[in-house]
């Protein structure tokens, strides 16, 4: 970080930069987690246990209906002759009672397969946090030597369109740890607390594993103490299911 950046980037507009390209640190490589081979094949199949699952129950409840509707086709067939049509028939007389049991019967059919759609186990969450923080990292590494190859203003633009860029392209858990490094990308080369801090809205809600909890308290705690906020700071804590 910089000592123009750390002395005058806060009284600056915030969408200016401070460089100091002798003192940019050389720290890019991030501290990656273990058990990363062989994750994004385990969170795939877990996932498509899960996909499997909804589609079987989803199967059963469209069945269900199709019975439903196949007899409530014959019985109008058997009535086709007679005054008032399929709402009649549907709604008219003693038919009104069966109608209305086949569809409520329907529906708690379907909120049942809602309530009871497999729920995505913690291991599963973290195995996918682990490919996430790796293909995060790819960004961040791309992103990264884009700037320290040659630091101005223009390379440093470059970067943070690397980053939102894939910000706006990536899946919410991925999403997470690209936006924690960005913060740490913005605060390091503009000493701009607020600006870092402010890419951080709504993380804390989208972040269900220690794998991504870990992650944040380290970075975001570290931004917290170098702008000499570490009393405001407030870890992210989750506990395994």
């Amino acid at each position: 970080m910089s000592e123009l950046g750390s002395k005058e980037g806060q009284g600056q507009d915030e969408k200016t930069p401070f460089f100091d390209s002798s003192k940019i640190s050389d720290k890019k490589a991030t501290e990656h987690f273990t058990n990363v081979e062989g994750a994004a094949g385990r969170a795939k199949q877990a996932e498509r246990a899960r996909i499997a699952a909804e589609k079987e129950a989803r199967e059963v409840h469209a069945a269900d209906i199709r019975a439903a509707s196949e007899q409530m086709k014959k019985a109008q067939k058997a009535e086709s002759g007679k005054k008032g049509g399929i709402v009649k028939f549907l709604f008219g007389g003693w038919h009104k009672i069966i109608t209305i049991v086949i569809l409520l019967g329907l529906i708690a059919g379907g909120i049942f397969l809602i309530i009871n759609s497999p729920e995505e186990s913690y291991s599963s969450k973290k195995e996918k946090d682990i490919v996430a923080f790796a293909a995060a990292g790819e960004v961040e590494s791309k992103a990264r030597t884009v700037f320290d190859i040659d630091s101005n203003e223009e390379t440093y633009r470059e970067a943070k369109n690397i980053y939102e860029s894939a910000i706006e392209k990536s899946d919410k858990r991925e999403k997470v740890f690209l936006k924690i490094m960005y913060a740490d990308f913005i605060y390091e080369n503009t000493s701009n607390f607020d600006l870092a801090v402010s890419m951080l809205d709504g993380i804390d809600e989208e972040i269900d594993t220690e794998v991504a909890a870990n992650y944040y308290n380290y970075k975001i705690g570290y931004i917290y103490s170098m702008a000499g906020a570490a009393d405001s700071f407030q870890e992210i804590v989750v506990e395994a299911e």
